[in-house]
């Protein structure tokens, strides 16, 4: 009976299963892809996010309008260009000439203000030489002090990557930064005793070429008339002993003290560089201009005279204000960002002074007191740099310092050497700074003024090359952070991060509760999103919750659109699982949350531009740390009293947080009894709840919902997959280790059987049946291998299945003569029908069976015979073994004969539940086959089918490890993919023909062992397994993302619970897998070598093989065998077992039947 005639397990004909599955399936697509649009049109659909960056526009206001023409009066230009005291004359020089090459532009840099490094990143393209102020005298002796040096490590990394070109010269100075004063003291001491001198030079040698630098920059102040001589003294050993190592040395010269012998100075040093600033100087005099043009041009007129040079000189501007008390020498420094906030603040006229060329303006201070302001900016800039020109160019330009200036100052520095009218235009539009104003008191943070630029006019004197006069129009906007919440003395919020934990945040959630404690949860998306039911708890216990973005990176690191993602992503998962937004957020690690610079603010700018109240915190008691209990409540009680702050950051996840846990009881406690007060975050900020967390209201409700659900339908499945992979880590090594204990429990006990057994009392007559079909290259092989058997008594039945080649003729000529072979052809019906025919043709008690393209050892038959010898054995599975380890495929193959395959026989034989005795090799008793049925034909494992069969009808079958064959495995993938197919698919259709069985107790281990096994490991798993290592990917993928994000938390720490588990699983994997190379000590042991890479291969054809099963079963079609070709390269590995005394035996007639009857 043609097979292709029987409805196979699985098959439907009317093919109603795979279109109802189809339809689920679009329909289930169709509404994952209708909810994820939904919610992604809802998020993207949100408009651009703002630029932060100062606009090239800049706002005039009607009432100012009216001075913009002023420059074109001619006669207001006219009265101020008499109003101008200095020589007017030496402006008709021509500026930029050719003959003379540009000046470097150097900048002085700072460490003890981060504007300076920020002015430093914004202008290091303009710049030629840095000179860094980091070293200070120290003591008597000549030692020095390092200012920094972290700050420093950072700045010439900076430097080293973005411009490597530019020259770093260290400055080192006489100031003491504990005393606020120039040290005459220990500069004295040091100029007047060699030794000293010997030992700075060394130090500072040493220091210049350890980091790489250009050379030194030497700035003694406050030196007495004796100490001149001794520094020259010691600016000559400094300056030969720099000069040997290729090193330079300038030194900084006040531009009006006579004191200090410039023309000596240049002779010995590489420059000079003089400080044109600081003409009027509080504590030193009354108010007046920085930096007149006038005083410069006077100076330096003296300075070239006296023999200075102008290519050894380089000329210093500042780029800051002073603010006297008025009628006073009280005052202080101001950088041009300060001045331009308080004349904004007073609103106060801005005028420029043309006498001297600098700017002031008159305020009065909220206690009334009288102020004057006079600072320097781009325009005083300019026409400094035309009156030093105008003597000849030097050798090069400096600002002091980095980070105070007017940022427009760099439109005119890169000009220098050709300044005209649009260079002087170019500056009417500037910036304020670079620093961040903060207003109010507390820790509640928004930004209520971002950058804007400002606008002055300019008259432009084409004739002499000057700025004339300037007007203020628009005073620049900087960043202003206003705190809000400091006002309450005794109040204190608790605040929570990172959170929420499933172990941690239910314990502080309890402790609260029990205090009637109201707190604030800032809280991560990704863990907030696989615990809603916390999130709902938290918000029904009265507490605020916060955003803390949704996934916690560093965002100093990410995109303006990622920071998007991340707030609207989490503020989705709120609306979705609350009903309600959130307008409280604190960014993670508090990057930047109290900015001090224009870029640091980026990130509070955005909080406030999505509408976000960023919540800072005074009081950090570090619980993350786990420092100790006490070492938790003492620092925050410490704070709270020292009047730090109101608001106390703890943690409820992210890590060990038991210490949190412990201290929070005794946290409320204490401060209860020195009387403050806790509140929620809306408390402290005046506000109700509502306010900070107002309720989702309208359409927006319904984007929430389809927000929620796909949020929590992601973290669903996220828990399910991960679920999965530990349960099948688990059910796994579980598995490995009960299969190792039966295995060497079976291996033990067929050691004390073979003791006892004796095998010439039993010697039934065996049958051989051999199906065929297209075979013609390796039948031959097969039959001589079973001629060459020590069994005394079988026969050998080979069943032509209808093969297209010449199998059939190759028997009928090669064992016409053997009465041992009988050739059967039949119509193709399948190997089920085939074998069906040749047991029904056997006379043997037992009948062996095997493929075509397998060779047995002389003995293998007689081992698989003596088994019989007890009753209740229905059928022996044999030992097969790859004979064709040909290539890497094959020798995997044969790795897996070994590993898995024969040690899972061994341990199920303990239960009598082996799955299948293979078609390569078993044996059969006859009656119970032929009582069974024979070989089914409805399934493509008819060797498994049967073997259920018997083992349901009270059989026992097992296996006997010493009956060794040799057969073709797959050498190529195709055909091996094919195979596996066959061999899983197959399975499928037996162990769904056998569920009635599963969980049967008449059915023994069969139900409650064999057939899960099967649907678990040989179906489910390889069908979830892309899943199950995309989890171990993701985790990885993730730990990484963390470890770069989240510096705190190390890779292999977030990453450890699957890496763990996975790599335990490997290793258990590895144990079972040398485990039957014990029991098979003559196999080739160096095949494990092999089996990570193998069980990597193999698990990804596998996934394919997985997938196109299930498929094929839902499809319901007719599947085939899909035989591979054979290619005869089976070799028989010469090894014996316990080799049995053959026998003569007599000869069976040789039959052909063509007719198949």
């Amino acid at each position: 009976m043609n097979s292709k005639n029987v409805g196979q397990v699985f098959y439907n004909r009317s093919r109603l299963r795979w279109y109802l599955s189809l339809g689920f399936f679009f329909l289930f697509l169709f509404c994952i892809a209708s909810v994820f649009s939904v919610t992604s049109w809802k998020i993207f659909s949100q408009s651009d996010l703002p630029d932060v960056a100062p606009s090239s526009a800049f706002l005039i206001s009607d009432k100012d309008s009216f001075s913009l023409d002023f420059s074109l009066n001619s006669g207001f230009l006219s009265s101020a260009l008499r109003a101008t005291t200095f020589d007017q004359s030496l402006f008709f020089q021509h500026i930029g000439s050719d003959a003379q090459p540009s000046a470097d532009i150097v900048g002085y840099y700072v460490s003890w203000d981060d504007n300076s490094f920020f002015s430093l990143e914004k202008n290091i393209s303009h710049l030629d030489s840095v000179v860094a102020e980091w070293l200070h005298l120290d003591g008597f002796d000549g030692s020095v002090r390092v200012n920094n040096p972290d700050e420093q490590q950072r700045t010439l990394s900076f430097i080293q990557k973005t411009k490597p070109s530019l020259d770093v010269v260290a400055l080192v100075n006489n100031y003491d930064p504990g005393s606020y004063s120039w040290n005459r003291d220990w500069v004295s001491s040091v100029l007047l005793d060699e030794v000293s001198r010997k030992k700075l030079v060394d130090s500072l040698l040493e220091y210049a070429r350890e980091w790489n630098l250009s050379g030194v920059s030497v700035d003694f102040e406050n030196l007495s008339d004796v100490d001149h001589k001794n520094y020259l003294v010691f600016l000559r050993e400094l300056s030969d002993v720099f000069d040997s190592f290729g090193l330079s040395v300038s030194v900084v010269v006040p531009l009006t003290d006579d004191s200090f012998d410039a023309t000596s100075i240049s002779q010995i040093a590489d420059s000079v560089i003089l400080m044109a600033y600081d003409e009027s100087v509080p504590t030193v005099s009354l108010s007046g201009p920085v930096a007149s043009s006038s005083w410069i041009s006077s100076a330096l007129k003296k300075r070239y005279a006296s023999g200075l040079l102008p290519e050894k000189t380089v000329v210093a501007f500042g780029g800051y204000g002073y603010d006297w008390i008025d009628g006073s020498m009280e005052g202080k420094n101001l950088t041009f960002q300060e001045v331009m906030d308080i004349a904004q603040e007073h609103q106060v006229v801005v005028s420029f002074d043309h006498d001297s060329g600098n700017l002031f303006f008159s305020y009065r201070d909220s206690s009334g007191q009288d102020h004057r302001v006079w600072f320097l900016d781009a325009v005083s800039l300019y026409n400094q740099i035309s009156v030093v020109e105008s003597f000849g160019r030097p050798r090069g330009y400096a600002l002091w310092r980095l980070g105070s200036e007017d940022p427009s100052v760099w439109r005119v520095f890169p000009f220098h050497d050709r300044l005209d009218s649009s260079v002087a235009y170019s500056i009417s539009s500037f910036g304020s700074g670079y620093d961040v104003i903060y207003h109010g008191e507390g820790e509640i943070l928004q930004v209520t003024s971002t950058p804007s630029p400002g606008h002055r006019s300019v008259a432009f004197d084409a004739s002499s090359g000057l700025i004339a006069d300037v007007m203020m129009l628009k005073f620049p906007d900087s960043y202003v952070v206003t705190r809000s919440g400091g006002s309450h003395s005794k109040k204190v919020a608790l605040t929570f991060d990172d959170g929420p934990d499933q172990i941690y945040t239910p314990q502080i959630l309890d402790v609260l509760k029990e205090n009637n404690v109201k707190a604030t949860f800032f809280v991560v998306g990704t863990s907030a999103g696989m615990r809603p039911g916390l999130l709902q708890r938290m918000f029904s216990d009265g507490h605020d919750i916060g955003n803390h973005t949704f996934s916690h990176p560093d965002l100093t690191r990410v995109s303006d659109q990622r920071l998007y993602l991340e707030f609207d992503g989490e503020q989705k998962l709120f609306e979705g699982v609350l009903g309600r937004k959130t307008l409280l957020f604190r960014p993670p690690y508090a990057e930047d949350i109290e900015p001090e610079t224009p870029e640091q603010a980026r990130l509070l700018t955005l909080a406030g531009h999505f509408g976000y109240y960023t919540v800072g915190m005074h009081i950090d008691p570090k619980d993350w740390m786990n420092p100790g209990v006490d070492a938790v409540v003492q620092s925050i009680v410490d704070g709270l009293e020292s009047g730090r702050g109101n608001v106390v950051l703890l943690h409820d996840g992210g890590g060990d947080r038991s210490q949190t846990v412990e201290s929070l009881p005794r946290i409320i406690q204490e401060l209860k009894e020195k009387g403050y007060e806790f509140v929620s975050v809306s408390e402290l900020y005046g506000v109700p709840r509502d306010h900070l967390m107002p309720v989702v209201s309208g359409v927006e409700q319904i984007f929430s919902y389809f927000y929620g659900t796909t949020v929590y339908s992601f973290f669903v499945v996220s828990f399910f997959v991960t679920s999965l992979f530990l349960f099948g880590v688990y059910l796994g090594i579980g598995r490995f280790y009960f299969v190792a204990v039966l295995a060497i429990f079976q291996f033990s006990h067929s050691l004390r059987r073979r003791r006892r057994e004796n095998r010439g009392d039993f010697c039934p007559f065996v049958s051989v049946v051999v199906p065929a079909y297209n075979e013609q290259k390796v039948v031959a092989d097969t039959i001589d291998s079973l001629l060459a058997s020590d069994y005394p008594s079988f026969e050998i039945i080979v069943v032509d299945d209808g093969s297209t080649d010449k199998t059939a003729s190759v028997v009928a000529q090669k064992f016409s003569g053997e009465s041992r072979v009988r050739l059967f052809t039949v119509e193709n019906g399948g190997k089920s029908s085939a074998l069906n025919f040749g047991i029904s043709q056997s006379l043997g008690e037992i009948v062996i069976t095997l493929d075509a393209d397998t060779q047995f050892l002389p003995n293998t038959i007689s081992f698989l015979a003596a088994r019989f010898s007890d009753p209740c054995v229905g059928a022996v599975a044999g030992n097969a073994k790859v004979g064709n380890r040909i290539n890497l495929l094959t020798r995997w193959q044969a790795l897996e004969y070994i590993t898995a395959q024969n040690v899972d026989r061994r341990a199920f034989e303990i239960l009598n539940c082996i799955f299948v005795v293979p078609g390569a090799i078993g044996a059969w008793r006859r009656e119970a086959v032929l009582a069974a049925g024979g070989f089914s034909h409805d399934t493509l494992a008819e060797d498994a089918d049967l073997t259920l069969s018997l083992i349901r009808s009270g059989y026992r079958v097992v296996f006997e490890d010493r009956a060794i064959a040799y057969t073709e495995a797959p050498h190529r993938t195709r055909d091996f993919v094919k195979q596996r197919f066959r061999w899983m698919y197959g399975t499928m259709q037996v162990a769904w023909k056998n569920r009635d069985a599963l969980f049967r107790l008449r059915y023994g281990f069969l139900g409650f062992f064999a057939l899960p096994n099967t649907f678990l490991f040989q179906v489910i798993f390889p069908f979830f397994s892309p899943l199950m290592d995309l989890v171990l990917v993701i985790s990885v993928v993730w730990a990484s993302w963390q470890g770069v994000h989240h510096p705190s938390v190390s890779v292999f720490e977030s990453v450890s619970p699957i890496l763990r588990y996975y790599l335990l699983f490997q290793i258990v994997d590895l144990v079972l897998a040398s485990l039957p190379f014990l029991f098979e000590p003559r196999e080739q042991k160096s095949l494990l070598f092999w089996l990570p890479l193998q069980r990597f291969y193999y698990r990804q054809l596998m996934y394919y093989v997985a997938i196109k099963s299930v498929i094929a079963a839902v499809r319901g079609r007719w599947v085939g065998w899909n035989k591979f070709e054979r290619t005869a390269t089976v070799v028989r590995q010469q090894q014996s077992v316990d080799s049995i005394v053959a026998v003569p035996v007599s000869a069976t007639s040789f039959v052909s039947d063509p007719s198949g009857e």
